[in-house]
């Protein structure tokens, strides 16, 4: 305005002069000429485009491979509002599918500031009347229609039959502690004809991928899946019988399946778990049925972690207000609900050890404080988590590392298949390693 021009001239003026602006902001701040279509085109432009070095390097990769393809950038800001102005939440905690649904949210987002944007809009731009605070606000032909499309999106966002996989890896890095332990103990000698028995040696041996093997033991035949460590995998790679002989000590093993890989999907008695890693005779796994929840416990479930988030930084029990959304009887009820979700067809078997625990533990967690209830919920919640994490229900009497194993001998199983899965989860094939 001409008004504040003239006032504050001598201001800009000494601020200049003094290096606190520069020449570029004082010429913007003092100039009378209205702005260019090329400068709100260049304004418009910056707001809707993704910025970030990756992301334009990323565009530039797809142009190149499809030749003739527009790549239409989506700021991550711009899904953020749009979530937040229609209620559309977003509970990282709950499972992995707020990753599919953010990835759907940028298709309906970047699509209608394509539409509204165009080239006829920007060359028109001086003449248009709009606001990028409220474009939701409005129809654009071909893309929104207010009160119509959040309806479609919304019964989008509530479905959570999303197929999920995840990539088989390598393990890699060091290969065992570095910290000798006695004698009597270890799993590899500190030398070659340096027994641990006698010199101790190294623990904790890396893994670089399982395989499944036939053996003899104790007269019998059996499968198992054992693994391939790290330090000796060229070995394995070279020669695996003479592996399974000399370093896994089996007597004519047979090679079934040479690599299954960390985080690959086995199928055993009909329930999908993933391999993560290893303890003793024990495969440690990460189940693969991610949490159906409705919007209203998700929500709740946000309120329990902000509000345990808030005690942590302060380090101290802070009063429950009406801002925080929870309650003592809201949180029994959630427990329950997790109690009774133990019992679905697809948890019965992998939340056992939880469900027991949490049984027991009922009559307690009525009796604790709400921090503590809170904090034992989301201890629960890890469980349904399609992760590593371990689940403590020492709060309630429960086991304080409750984590999903599966004895590393398969014989006795019914049906164990590696499943081998496309990256989208529309295709895959079995191996039976039972038969083979």
């Amino acid at each position: 305005d001409e008004g504040i021009q003239t006032s504050m001239l001598p201001m800009w003026k000494s601020l200049k002069e003094y290096g606190l602006i520069s020449q570029k902001k004082y010429d913007r701040l003092t100039r009378s000429t209205p702005l260019t279509t090329q400068e709100l085109s260049s304004f418009i432009a910056r707001e809707l485009a993704e910025t970030h070095q990756t992301t334009k390097a990323l565009a530039t990769l797809l142009k190149n491979a499809y030749a003739g393809t527009s790549i239409i950038h989506t700021r991550a800001g711009n899904v953020s509002d749009f979530r937040h102005e229609f209620d559309l939440i977003k509970c990282r905690e709950v499972n992995d599918l707020h990753y599919a649904k953010d990835a759907y949210l940028s298709i309906v987002v970047g699509n209608v500031y394509c539409t509204k944007f165009t080239d006829r809009f920007l060359a028109n731009i001086q003449h248009e009347n709009y606001s990028l605070n409220r474009i939701f606000d409005y129809d654009t032909l071909g893309a929104w229609i207010k009160d119509e499309t959040i309806k479609v999106i919304k019964k989008y966002m509530t479905k959570n039959n999303v197929l999920v996989t995840r990539k088989p890896r390598e393990g890699k890095g060091q290969i065992f502690d570095k910290q000798l332990v006695p004698a009597g103990k270890g799993q590899l000698g500190k030398k070659t004809g340096l027994p641990t028995e006698k010199y101790g040696g190294y623990n904790k041996l890396t893994g670089a991928y399982f395989c499944a093997v036939e053996y003899t033991r104790n007269k019998k035949r059996i499968r198992a899946l054992q693994p391939v460590y790290l330090y000796s995998k060229e070995l394995f790679e070279r020669d695996p019988i003479c592996y399974c002989t000399e370093v896994l000590k089996l007597q004519d093993p047979r090679i079934i399946e040479p690599k299954i890989l960390f985080d690959a999907l086995l199928e055993v008695d009909n329930r999908r778990l993933l391999v993560s890693g290893r303890s003793g005779t024990e495969l440690m796994c990460k189940h693969t049925y991610q949490l159906a929840i409705d919007y209203t416990r998700e929500m709740y479930i946000r309120n329990i972690s902000k509000y345990v988030d808030r005690c942590a930084i302060r380090k101290i029990e802070l009063p429950v207000t009406n801002h925080d959304g929870i309650s003592s009887d809201e949180n029994v009820d959630l427990y329950k609900w997790f109690l009774d979700k133990c019992d679905c067809p697809v948890y019965a078997e992998v939340m056992y050890n939880m469900e027991v625990d949490m049984e027991n533990g009922l009559e307690m967690f009525n009796t604790i404080p709400i921090l503590e209830q809170c904090k034992v919920l989301m201890e629960v919640l890890k469980a349904f988590r399609c992760n590593a994490q371990r689940t403590n229900l020492a709060a309630i009497g429960g086991t304080k590392d409750i984590q999903l194993r599966v004895n590393m001998n398969i014989s006795k199983r019914s049906s164990v298949y590696l499943v081998n899965q496309s990256v989208t989860g529309l295709y895959e094939t079995k191996i039976n390693l039972l038969e083979k």
